[in-house]
């Protein structure tokens, strides 16, 4: 038994979403043949958004046949150059090494043991390995184009942040990076996933916190100080500036809302922030995929940003019940980092309430 689905635009994240909606619901089909003939235009988010899910539908249909036709003259060398088909199809050894031109990042895999092996080889800690390469790839997206310091910094960091979460909390073997500028519009935007345990299952070994729903966790996860492990944060060393504190999605999502924008999609959830909250039910998947977007003229005075975002975290946090109360560790208040640890502070547990309609005000 076989279907044709008529895809819908991906350009937007309603039509990608729609999209991976009616793949799923088609799964009694032995053959299902997507048309792509919509298939215009797309951004780095919902490429591997949609490459995630799809993935993830083979892994659980395995007898089910895909077959991706009709793709538009005009968009197939803009798909090619990505490397979209190559992931839809499964070919993961062609994103094995990043691709890139003045102006994107096309899809690349990159398997956690290859910075492992890179900080080790250096005799340098993994936080270092991870900026250095998150400071690679801001370069690569800005070559031969100017953009203000600010934007490099603010970029690397919440790029920076985003990585460190895989190695601390996804246990997930690889992670997928794409990203662009567009010079015209001097915005950029960068996307990350990872097929790890997601965000939901992490946050589930932390007692303290209720969580019904993958977008319960979601939110949690965006509040400052969330971990999953929180008896584990406090017998961490005070003077490590790597220690694991729970701040860097609260200040990526808090930077990219200010600015250009910030997606998160874990389980069966994605939620967006850009000037209003929006969120989509999806089928659900393992791990976690994040947009980062920032618009240049939007950002000055990145270390003054990241302080005001550092003290606001921290008081917020004063707010919140079933959380450990942690200050932000020495590396999220960094832009950038060296191998010098400043001593954080860390304060005693304590427990406050958090309710609906502070989840309403907070977001």
């Amino acid at each position: 038994m076989s279907v044709i689905i008529e895809a819908p635009p991906i350009s937007t994240l309603r039509g990608t979403a729609e999209f991976i909606e009616e793949l799923y619901e088609n799964s009694n089909h032995e053959h299902i043949t997507i048309d792509a003939a919509r298939w215009r235009f797309t951004r780095p988010f919902n490429m591997l958004l949609l490459g995630h899910r799809v993935t993830y539908f083979r892994h659980l249909y395995r007898d089910v046949k895909l077959d991706f036709v009709n793709f538009p003259a005009a968009s197939a060398g803009y798909f090619r150059h990505f490397r979209l088909m190559d992931y839809l199809e499964g070919r993961r050894q062609e994103l094995r090494e990043t691709r890139q031109n003045d102006n994107y990042i096309a899809i690349t895999r990159v398997p956690v043991r290859q910075l492992l092996r890179k900080a080790r080889n250096n005799s340098e800690e993994i936080g270092i390995a991870i900026s250095t390469y998150a400071g690679t790839l801001v370069d690569l997206l800005f070559r031969n184009n100017e953009a203000k310091i600010d934007v490099h910094q603010l970029l690397r960091f919440s790029l920076r942040e985003m990585i460190r979460n895989v190695f601390e909390h996804s246990n997930a073997r690889a992670f997928y990076i794409c990203g662009q500028y567009w010079p015209s519009q001097k915005r950029i935007q960068v996307a990350l996933s990872d097929t790890g345990v997601g965000i939901e299952c992490s946050l589930r070994r932390n007692s303290s916190l209720q969580i019904n729903c993958a977008r319960d966790a979601i939110h949690f996860a965006l509040l400052p100080g969330v971990s999953g492990s929180p008896d584990r944060l406090h017998r961490q060393n005070k003077n490590d500036m790597w220690r694991n504190s729970g701040f860097g999605l609260f200040l990526a999502s808090r930077f990219c809302r200010k600015s250009g924008g910030f997606s998160i999609s874990s389980g069966d959830c994605c939620l967006v922030l850009d000037e209003e909250k929006t969120s989509y039910d999806i089928p659900h998947a393992p791990g976690v995929v994040i947009r980062l977007d920032l618009l240049e003229r939007d950002l000055v005075d990145a270390n003054g940003t990241l302080r005001r975002l550092v003290s606001e975290g921290e008081a917020l946090q004063q707010k919140l019940t079933h959380l450990p109360l942690l200050t932000a560790s020495s590396a999220s208040k960094m832009l950038s980092v060296s191998g010098t640890a400043v001593g954080p502070t860390t304060a005693p547990r304590k427990k406050l309430s958090f309710t609906q309609d502070d989840k309403d005000e907070i977001f």
